[in-house]
């Protein structure tokens, strides 16, 4: 299945929101306040389409893979110790590969 790059001019209305953090051709990346806000509004019943257009968004913008992965990603963190903020000694991506210097027998 094909990728679903956001629009320079998706990029740009995206970046105007107070709840996004940063925003990337393929990526985007919300504030914790989005995060608090989202899960206020999922726990009072309102479902995650709602919640973006209330929060400014266009769900149309972010599709429904995004949505739907946004929406159980933010249930899961809600529900840890830590809630929305990074785990501790946790790494971004995958674990690089130590590189050793080669020597020669010359």
């Amino acid at each position: 299945m094909p990728r679903n790059y956001f629009t320079d001019e998706q990029i740009k209305i995206l970046e105007e929101n107070p709840y996004v953090l940063k925003v990337s051709k393929a990526n985007v990346v919300f504030t914790e306040d989005f995060k608090r806000e989202f899960m206020r509004l999922y726990e009072s019943g309102l479902g995650p389409s709602g919640i973006l257009r209330r929060l400014g968004i266009d769900p149309q913008t972010l599709g429904k893979t995004r949505i739907t992965k946004l929406s159980e990603r933010l249930r899961k963190q809600s529900s840890r110790p830590e809630g929305f903020s990074r785990k501790e000694n946790s790494s971004k991506g995958k674990a690089r590969k130590k590189r050793h210097p080669e020597f020669s027998n010359d």
